[in-house]
């Protein structure tokens, strides 16, 4: 028997012919059948995958180190590569799912502003720090500002000492 597993996901077949499972019938326009095989075998960084290399070769022969050592280096570049793409696709789709995101946000936002400028209420919102982040038109209007005048304002920037909450 000609064959020899290398380890690492290596198997290495010097003669077909003497592999009577493997053995490759004689191809019809008289080419010489395939006769060695060289295979490489590594999983995917995500283990979902499996790739495999193989060379064939219509001689009987052993692979030379830096044969294997090429072939080595092909496998290695096709799972980068198909790293590549898992990634691009996951990008994508994260990609897709912001923006769903982002237009049910605008959305919601649009709602709220509707939902607020319908109110007969004067209507604001401060941060933490005590600053207009929004007021419908009715404050506005009660304020005597626009709504430019009061957004990033404290009360003691808009209005005096005595009065200022």
């Amino acid at each position: 028997m000609d064959r020899a597993v290398l380890g690492g996901g290596r198997l290495e077949i010097g003669d077909l012919r003497r592999e009577a499972d493997l053995a490759a019938p004689v191809p019809p326009g008289g080419q010489d059948p395939l006769q060695s095989l060289f295979c490489l075998v590594a999983p995917a960084a995500s283990g979902d995958q499996t790739w495999t290399v193989v060379a064939l070769d219509r001689r009987t022969r052993r692979f030379t180190p830096e044969q294997r050592t090429g072939l080595q280096t092909i496998l290695q570049q096709v799972l980068l590569r198909g790293d590549q793409l898992r990634s691009h696709s996951h990008l994508e789709q994260s990609h897709a799912e912001i923006q769903r995101l982002e237009a049910a946000q605008r959305e919601q936002e649009a709602f709220y502003q509707a939902l607020v400028e319908s109110l007969p209420q004067a209507i604001f919102r401060k941060d933490l720090d005590g600053r207009f982040t929004f007021a419908n038109n009715r404050f506005c209007s009660t304020m005597g500002k626009s709504r430019e005048d009061l957004i990033g304002r404290t009360d003691e920037a808009i209005a005096p000492p005595e009065l200022a909450v």
